[in-house]
C-alpha cells in the first residue's frame, strides 16, 4: 500500500530508515544474519536499496547522513549512487560484509559431526533494509519493508549462542520458544567446511561423539571458525539448563533497571565534546521517564549504574562494540542475558558516523530483563527513539507494523490478500524511525508518543479490570456492545479493549489516539496533512503469535483513501465479518464505540455427503464416476499401498483430464477394470515402477488401452517424470517434501485447479539435484510456492530454488498439515466456491484420488482431522459461501462428526 505526500515544501526532505539494518561500517566477523537494527531517518542523502531479497537475512547497510540540503534535493534510487558524507573524522574502511547468500547458514551432511556446547542463548528480531524518500516530490510515502514472498518466511528472530569458552556463533532449528538468556547444553551438526578448517586434534574430538561438552580448546576453536565463515551450527538436540527455569519461576515485579553506559567514538572524534555527559544523561532520563510511565510501574526506576566509559573503536561493528564495553566494565556479555532481582543491561551509544538512528538490541522475555543495546545516536535529531525502541527489544517487546492488504482495499487480516509491512506503524516506538525535514514543520518519531495498546498488554500493564475491557460473544449468535475507551495518552481508564472473533477465534485490540497528552507533538499527529492515513482516532490492531504487533488499515474505496484511524461514523469490519467496530462519539479524552458480534453461520452449507466405497480402491472409482460420468481420455493408475510415486500423478492427472485410479501391486482390482472400460480412454498411464505396480497389471491395463509407464530411479526422479509427460510448460510449481504427503495432497487439488504440478524435493537436502533444475527451466518456472514450514522443506533447498527460479519464491505453510492445507486454500480459493471436499489426514489414499476430482468441480479439498473440522475450516466455509461440503472416504476415515461440520 502507498499513501500520498501532499504539500510538501519545495526545500523539504523526508527521509526513512527501517530500524533493521547496520550501518555502512560494521564489521564482517562475525557476520550475525538477521540482526535487527533501528533506524531514525535522516536528511539525505538515503541509503542506497538492497539488492535481491533473498530467504535468510543478513545485516544491511546504511549511510552516515549529510547536512540538509538548501536547495530541492535530487530523488534518490537504486541507480542513484549515494552521495558522499559531510567532512566528519574519517573511519577506516573494513572489509565489506557478507551478502546475505554468503552468510547463509551451511548444511550438514547426515554424516557431519556433531559438538556438544554450553553456554547462554541471545536472540535477536531479523532485521530488514532501509528504504527512503524525497520529500520534496508528491511521490508516495515510503513503506517499510515487507513480509512478502520470500520474506515472510523468514524465521522472525535469529538465535546465537554465547558459549561458555570461545565466539558467540549463530545456531540454525533452534525451538521457535528459545528466550535470549537461557542457559542451553546443544548438540549441533558442524558444516564440513567448518569441520575440514579445524586442526586435526579437534576434528578428531569432535569424532569421539563423546556425550560431554567439547573442551574449551575445541569449543573456542569450532566457535571462532564457525563465526569466521560466516556458518550457522545445525541443532540437532536441545537441553535448557534447570537453574534458568528456576531464575524464570522465581522472577519479580516491579524491577528496577540498571545501565552500564559506554560510549564508542572513532579515533579522531572528541568523545566529550560529540557527547557531553550532559546530553548522555538527558538521552537516559528521556529513556526512564518513557518505559517507567508507559510500565506504570512495572518498571520503577531506570538508572546508569555510575560513570560511563569512553572507549574508541575504528568501527561500527556492534558485536564487537558489546564485548569492548563488557570488558570496560568487568562483566562478560553472558551476564547482560539472564534473569536478576535488578535487571542490568549494557547499553553502547556510538558516533552518528556509524549511520544516525540505527540501532541494536537482544529480545528479552519480560519488563524485569536485562539486554545490550547498540545504538548510534545524534544528539540533535535521532537520540530518544532508537534507544527506547532497543530497550523495548530487551524487555520483550517486538515490532510494530502495520497489515498492508495492497490493491484489496476492503480487506483487513487476510492472509491471502494480505502481508505484514514491518516497522510501519509510526504511532508506535517499536516501529520504525521517520524525520520530516521542513524547518519549523519539522516531524519525527523521535517525538515518543503512548506505547501501543497491544504492546501494553503483552508487558502486563492493561488487564482485565486493570485498563483493558474484554469482549466476547458469550451465548446466542450475535451482540452489541457500546464501550469507552479513555485515550491512549491518558493514566488512567480503559485504555484498551479486547474483542474476539466469535468466527475465528481472533483477538483484536482497540485503542483511542486522541493526539493529546504526550501524543500532541507524535509524529502521527503532526503529519496528517503531508500523509492523510495519519490522524486521531480509534485504531484497530492484533498480536501475531511472534510477539509483533500489528495496526489495520480501515477499508475504503480504493486503495490510497485507506486509513490508519477511525473518525465518528467510521466502522471496521473483519474479514470474517465475525466482528464490527463503529465510532459513535469522540471528544479530546474518549471515544465511544459500538462493537457488534456475530457467530459464524454454517446453515447455508446445505448438503453434506460423502463419497466412500468398501476399500480405498472401491472409493478412487466413485470418485470416478462422480467427477468424470461420460468417460476421459485418460487414465492415470498408481499403487493404493505407498504415497511415494503418486504425489505428483493427482495433478498431472487433472492437466490432461483423467481420473486417478488406485490399484494393487500384483493385480488389478475387479471393480478397477470395469472403471476404466467404462471411462473409455485413449491411453493410460502407470505411475511407478514394477515394484508398485507389476508388469502382471500393467498387461491387464495395456488390454483396454495404450500404456504409458512413468518411473524413475526414485520418487523424486518419478516426480519429475510425471510432470514432464503432463506439462508442456508451467510458469509457476508448488514445491512439496516427498519423504511424507499430506502437504503435497493438499498442493494436488489446488495445482490442478491452478495448472501446476507438485515437484517433489527432498526437503533435508542442502541442494536441488540438477535434474529438478533442468526441469524447472524447461517448464519456464518463473515462480514456485513451497507448501508446508522448514521442518518439511529446509531453507537450504528454498535457497536453491532462488537460483533454479529467475522469479518469486514464496511458501505456504501452518503449525500442522491441517493448517498448511487451509492456508494453501485459503491462497487459490475465493469466494464463492459452491464445493469443498474433505478427506482424511492420516492417510493418502482418499485425498490423492479426491484431488483430480476436485479439481474437476474447481474446489478444494482439504485434509482434516479424522473426527472432526477446525474452526479454521469453518471460516472457510461461511466466507466461501459454500453449500456443498463431499467428505472422502468412509466413516472409518472421516466420523460422522466430520459430516456435521463438528468443531474440533
Amino acid at each position: 500500500m502507498t499513501r500520498n505526500l501532499r504539500s510538501l515544501a519545495a526545500a523539504a526532505t523526508l527521509a526513512f530508515l527501517a530500524f533493521g539494518a547496520l550501518p555502512a561500517q560494521a564489521a564482517a566477523a562475525p557476520p550475525p544474519p538477521a540482526v535487527e537494527v533501528a533506524a531514525s531517518a535522516a536528511a539525505t542523502p538515503s541509503p542506497e536499496p538492497p539488492g535481491t531479497p533473498t530467504p535468510t537475512p543478513a545485516p544491511e547497510e546504511t549511510t552516515a547522513p549529510t547536512s540538509i540540503p538548501s536547495t530541492t534535493p535530487t530523488p534518490v534510487s537504486s541507480a542513484t549512487p549515494t552521495p558522499t558524507p559531510a567532512p566528519a573524522p574519517e573511519a577506516p574502511t573494513p572489509t565489506p560484509t557478507p551478502t546475505p547468500a554468503e552468510s547463509a547458514p551451511a548444511s550438514p551432511a547426515p554424516s557431519s559431526p556433531t559438538a556438544t556446547l554450553t553456554g547462554v542463548l541471545r536472540v535477536i528480531p531479523r532485521e530488514a533494509p532501509p528504504l527512503s524518500s524525497d520529500g520534496a516530490s508528491t511521490a508516495d510515502a515510503p513503506d517499510a519493508p515487507d513480509a512478502s514472498a520470500a520474506a515472510a518466511e523468514d524465521p522472525a528472530h535469529t538465535y546465537q549462542l554465547l558459549p561458555d569458552t570461545g565466539t558467540p556463533v549463530d545456531l540454525n532449528g533452534a525451538p521457535a520458544d528459545a528466550l535470549t538468556g537461557d542457559t542451553v547444553t546443544l548438540e549441533v551438526a558442524v558444516p564440513a567446511p567448518v569441520f575440514d578448517a579445524l586442526s586435526a586434534p579437534t576434528r578428531d574430538e569432535l569424532e569421539q561423539a563423546a556425550a560431554d561438552p567439547e573442551s574449551p580448546a575445541a569449543t573456542a576453536e569450532l566457535t571462532a571458525t564457525a563465526a569466521a565463515q560466516g556458518a550457522a551450527l545445525e541443532v540437532r538436540s536441545w537441553q535448557l539448563d534447570e537453574r534458568q527455569l528456576q531464575a524464570e519461576a522465581a522472577k519479580s515485579l516491579p524491577a528496577s533497571h540498571r545501565l552500564d553506559v559506554a560510549i564508542v567514538t572513532f579515533p579522531g572524534e572528541n568523545s566529550k565534546a560529540l557527547f557531553p555527559d550532559a546530553t548522555v544523561s538527558s538521552i537516559l532520563g528521556g529513556l526512564k521517564e518513557f518505559w517507567v510511565s508507559q510500565s506504570e510501574g512495572r518498571i520503577t526506576d531506570i538508572a546508569a549504574t555510575g560513570g560511563y566509559q569512553r572507549l574508541q573503536r575504528s568501527d561500527c561493528d556492534p558485536y564487537g562494540a558489546w564485548t569492548s564495553a563488557a570488558s570496560a566494565f568487568g562483566r562478560s556479555e553472558q551476564s547482560y542475558l539472564t534473569t536478576s532481582a535488578t535487571p542490568r543491561h549494557l547499553v553502547v551509544i556510538t558516533s552518528p558516523q556509524c549511520g544516525a538512528g540505527s540501532g541494536l538490541g537482544t529480545l528479552g522475555s519480560g519488563a524485569d530483563f536485562g539486554g545490550q543495546i547498540w545504538a548510534a545516536v545524534d544528539p540533535g535529531y535521532a537520540r530518544n527513539q532508537v534507544v527506547a525502541h532497543e530497550f523495548g527489544h530487551n524487555i520483550s517487546l517486538d515490532h510494530s507494523n502495520v497489515v498492508d492488504c495492497g490493491d484489496s482495499p476492503t480487506a483487513v487480516d487476510d492472509p491471502a490478500r494480505c502481508y505484514d509491512a514491518v516497522y510501519d506503524d509510526y504511532y508506535d516506538v517499536m516501529a520504525g524511525g521517520f524525520t520530516y525535514f521542513g524547518g519549523a514543520d519539522t516531524v519525527s518519531t523521535d517525538s515518543l508518543a503512548a506505547l501501543n495498546v497491544t504492546h501494553r498488554v503483552r508487558l502486563g500493564v492493561l488487564a482485565s479490570g486493570s485498563g483493558l475491557q474484554r469482549v466476547s460473544l458469550g451465548s446466542g449468535s450475535t451482540r452489541t456492545v457500546t464501550a469507552t475507551l479513555a485515550a491512549a495518552s491518558s493514566s488512567g481508564g480503559t485504555r484498551g479493549i479486547e474483542v474476539t472473533d466469535p468466527k475465528t477465534g481472533s483477538r483484536y485490540y482497540l485503542e483511542y489516539r486522541s493526539g493529546t497528552g504526550r501524543d500532541a507533538a507524535s509524529f502521527y499527529n503532526r503529519v496528517g496533512d503531508l500523509d492523510p492515513s495519519f490522524g486521531s482516532g480509534v485504531r484497530m490492531l492484533a498480536l501475531r503469535d511472534d510477539g509483533t504487533s500489528v495496526a489495520l488499515f480501515a477499508p475504503a474505496a480504493n486503495a490510497d483513501e485507506r486509513k490508519r484511524y477511525l473518525t465518528l461514523g467510521k466502522s471496521i469490519s473483519t474479514d470474517s465479518e465475525g466482528v464490527t467496530v463503529q465510532v459513535t462519539a469522540l471528544s479530546s479524552s474518549q471515544a465511544t464505540v459500538k462493537i457488534t458480534l456475530g457467530d459464524l453461520d454454517l446453515s447455508g452449507v446445505t448438503t453434506r455427503d460423502r463419497i466412500a466405497g468398501a476399500s480405498r480402491y472401491d472409493t478412487a472409482v466413485a470418485l470416478s464416476k462422480e467427477g468424470f460420468p461420460g468417460g476421459a481420455p485418460v487414465v492415470y493408475v498408481a499403487t493404493g499401498t505407498n504415497y511415494p510415486d503418486a504425489l505428483a500423478a493427482g495433478p498431472a492427472a487433472a492437466e490432461q483430464g483423467g481420473p486417478l485410479l488406485l490399484t494393487s501391486p500384483a493385480s488389478l482390482p475387479s471393480a478397477v477394470r470395469a472403471e476404466i472400460v467404462r471411462l473409455n480412454p485413449g491411453s493410460i498411464v502407470v505411475v511407478g515402477g514394477v515394484n508398485n505396480v507389476s508388469a502382471a497389471v500393467e498387461r491387464q491395463l495395456a488390454s483396454i488401452a495404450p500404456v504409458t509407464r512413468l518411473a524413475g530411479a526414485d520418487r523424486y526422479a518419478t516426480g519429475r517424470a510425471i510432470v514432464d509427460y503432463a506439462f508442456d510448460d508451467a510458469p509457476a510449481v508448488f514445491v512439496a517434501t516427498g519423504s511424507n504427503f499430506p502437504d503435497a495432497l493438499s498442493a494436488g487439488a489446488a495445482g490442478a485447479a491452478a495448472s501446476m504440478p507438485v515437484l517433489l524435493v527432498d526437503g533435508a537436502a542442502s541442494a536441488l539435484p540438477s535434474a529438478t533444475k533442468s526441469l524447472l527451466k524447461n517448464l519456464g518456472t518463473t515462480s514456485a510456492t513451497i507448501v508446508g514450514g522448514p521442518s518439511s522443506v529446509g531453507y537450504d533447498v528454498e535457497y536453491a530454488l532462488y537460483d533454479a527460479v529467475p522469479g518469486t519464491i514464496s511458501r505456504l505453510s501452518g503449525e500442522n498439515r491441517y493448517e498448511t492445507s487451509e492456508a494453501l486454500n485459503s491462497a487459490y480459493f475465493g469466494p464463492p466456491t459452491d464445493r469443498v471436499f474433505l478427506a482424511s489426514g492420516v492417510g493418502f489414499a482418499d485425498a490423492l484420488a479426491g484431488d483430480p476430482v476436485a479439481a474437476r468441480f474447481g474446489s478444494p479439498l482439504y485434509v482434516v482431522p479424522p473426527g472432526c473440522v477446525s474452526r479454521d475450516l469453518q471460516v472457510a466455509l461461511d466466507v466461501l459461501d459454500t453449500s456443498h461440503v463431499t467428505l472422502v472416504g468412509g466413516e472409518s476415515s472421516l466420523s460422522p462428526a466430520v459430516q456435521q461440520l463438528k468443531r474440533c
